[in-house]
């Protein structure tokens, strides 16, 4: 009983891993960016967003940083 558990727990994991790295994949993959809008922005409020969002950094290091949140229930702005 206790292997079943460990190994539904570990494709648990797995899957969410997969769900998320896809995600994050999709949205790196679509043309444009997030604040590629009509209203254009300043130079200098477009990097300060950038910098906040981590979009300034390697895309590696904004899929560790991605994970990383992730892992502490950190999903970002609500926008109720």
């Amino acid at each position: 009983m206790f292997r079943f558990l460990a190994m539904r727990l570990i494709y648990g994991i797995v899957v969410v891993w997969a769900v998320a790295s896809l995600t994050f994949l999709l949205m790196h993959v679509v043309p444009g960016g997030p604040f590629d809008t009509e209203k254009k922005f300043p130079p200098e409020i477009l990097a300060n967003i950038r910098a906040k969002y981590h979009l300034d950094q390697p895309l590696w290091r904004q899929y560790v940083l991605y994970l990383k949140d992730l892992g502490r229930l950190r999903f970002g702005p609500s926008f109720k």
